[in-house]
């Protein structure tokens, strides 16, 4: 399978998990607005608790939802047929080590493309900004030791 294949199908799978991680945190709003909208205390009281525990539930949908939509800008921004020659968002990064997908922190587990695991990370994380602007053959100090870049895409 080519680069440009390879960056394709990473791009499809975590635009499609964060347009599935949106429908699911909308839903889940949507459902503590209702029940919220349904209570009907005993006695109207400005210390009604089960109404203002839903309300801080859509609270933090709403939160969650405002996240996952600049994560969708972000993938939507990327596009996967550029070639890169060094670190940068939308690069397929290969090390001795790992292999990446420089986007968004979507997932706590590896894709699987033909064979190889990629992890999809930030730029603006701490490894991100490590790795940003380097080129083949350059390594990297990490606490965990030495990786080296094997191939940017």
């Amino acid at each position: 399978m080519d680069v440009i294949e390879i960056k394709k199908k990473l791009h499809k799978m975590c635009k499609k998990q964060i347009e599935k991680d949106i429908i699911v945190t909308t839903k889940a709003m949507e459902d503590a607005q209702f029940e919220a909208n349904q209570h009907k205390g005993a006695m109207e009281s400005r210390y009604d608790t089960f109404k203002e525990e839903a309300q801080a539930r859509v609270s933090g949908f709403a939160q969650q939802l405002h996240e996952k939509s600049k994560l969708l800008a972000t993938i939507v921004n990327i596009n996967p047929t550029n070639q890169h020659s060094q670190v940068a968002k939308g690069s397929v990064v290969e090390t001795d080590k790992e292999h990446y997908f420089i986007s968004a922190y979507i997932f706590d587990d590896p894709l699987t493309i033909a064979g190889k695991e990629y992890l999809p990370i930030s730029i603006e994380s701490p490894l991100g900004q490590l790795l940003s602007g380097k080129k083949p053959g350059d390594e990297v100090e990490l606490m965990v030791g030495i990786i080296k870049i094997i191939s940017v895409f």
